[in-house]
This record gives C-alpha cells, structure tokens and sequence, in this order.
C-alpha cells in the first residue's frame, strides 16, 4: 500500500474520531443503548450495498470496471466493547480488456470471512465501529463455453460511522482496505499481477440491534 493510501487511512480515522468525540463533549448524555452487563445487548446485523475499488498495478484494476455488491455481516459482543463477527459479500466484475484477462467475460467475487472489531458508543446516537478480518475468497469467472474458479485469502481492515434512529435500527458508512492474496497458476513474472490485489470498498447500509437495554 502507498504512502499516499496510509496518509488518507490515518486522515480519515483521526478526522472521524475527532468530530465524534467533540459532539461528545458537547453532548454528554450517557447513551441508553450501550451494551451493560446484567442488561446486555448482544447481537447485531448488518446489511450494506458496497462499491469496490481495486488500486494499484494488476489485472483487477486495469481490465475490470465494477457493479455495486452486497455484504452480510453478524456481530457478537464478547464484552463491552469487543465484537467477534462473521460476514458474508460479493460483488461482481466485467473485463474490459481479454487480452490482460484471459478468455473470459466476467467475475463474481465471493467472501467468507471472520472479524473482531472495537466498538465505540460515541452518545445515544453516534458510534463507531473498527475491525480486523481474514477470509477465504473465491473467484468465479465466466468465459463464453465455461465457467472456472480461483481461490485465495483476504485480509481487511475497516472503520464505519453509525447514526442509531431507534432502539433497534441505525444507518452505519463504512470504508474499509482489503488485500486479496490468490493461487492462481501463472509464471514468476506475472505472480504479482494475477495474485496481488489490494481493493478500498465504500459500504452503507442499515444496522438491526437486538437485546437492547430499554428497548
């Protein structure tokens, strides 16, 4: 990843965490859908609409354009402010140049994944929500007479901001860079090109809290 990649990451983060915590100064209201013990709540999901964006120099930003996706996540508080997590996404891809591809048209992007994340309650409102994953990835790709896989692992890290509405529902942005790392068969020189690609994904969605203290 550039250094001008890392320097937006840090910006970004920095300059969310920032904003929240002044409205929290502003704002002191102790949050009445925090997680507590004895009135926990436990579980939330997530249903987002995702835009991917491949970077760097390598088949999948150079022959591809993309379609909006989707991603599945569940989350399970380990404690306060310790989440551990599954998700689910995919999203789908058109070459736009065979001959960096290869013969074939189009690529679904499939993962499975696993995160654990830190939550921050911000007030009644505002929180914000950073994770780590991995994940097994698995490319389906379509030529004209058949349709073949690749597999690799993702690696991710992400940030999103959540305005909670109600007691059991909030709007949530999310950012979050992604490395995939694939086994497809090709030579040395290519290895990186075809095996190497790191992606920066926008997400919004809407978040479904469950168990929530006086809800």
């Amino acid at each position: 990843m550039n250094l001008s990649i890392r320097i937006f990451f840090l910006l970004l983060l920095l300059n969310t965490n920032s904003m929240l915590a002044q409205e929290e100064a502003e704002n002191p209201e102790e949050s009445s859908y925090e997680y507590s013990p004895g009135n926990p709540e436990s579980v939330f999901f997530e249903l987002e609409t995702i835009y991917p964006l491949a970077l760097g120099n390598n088949v999948y930003s150079e022959a591809y354009t993309y379609d909006l996706g989707y991603g599945i996540d569940f989350n399970l508080f380990l404690k306060k402010q310790f989440t551990l997590g599954a998700r689910i996404s995919s999203f789908r891809g058109y070459v736009q140049d065979v001959e960096k591809t290869g013969n074939y048209s189009k690529t679904g992007f499939m993962l499975f994944g696993i995160h654990a994340g830190y939550y921050q309650v911000v007030n009644k409102e505002w929180s914000l929500h950073h994770k780590i994953g991995v994940g097994a990835l698995n490319y389906v790709n379509h030529a004209p007479e058949d349709t073949f896989n690749d597999t690799g692992t993702q690696l991710s890290v992400s940030a999103d901001v959540a305005y909670r509405f109600s007691s059991d529902f909030a709007l949530f942005a999310k950012l979050s860079f992604q490395y995939h790392l694939m086994n497809i068969q090709t030579t040395d020189a290519l290895d990186s090109y075809f095996n190497k690609a790191p992606f920066l994904q926008f997400g919004i969605g809407l978040r479904w809290h469950l168990q929530n203290p006086g809800g």
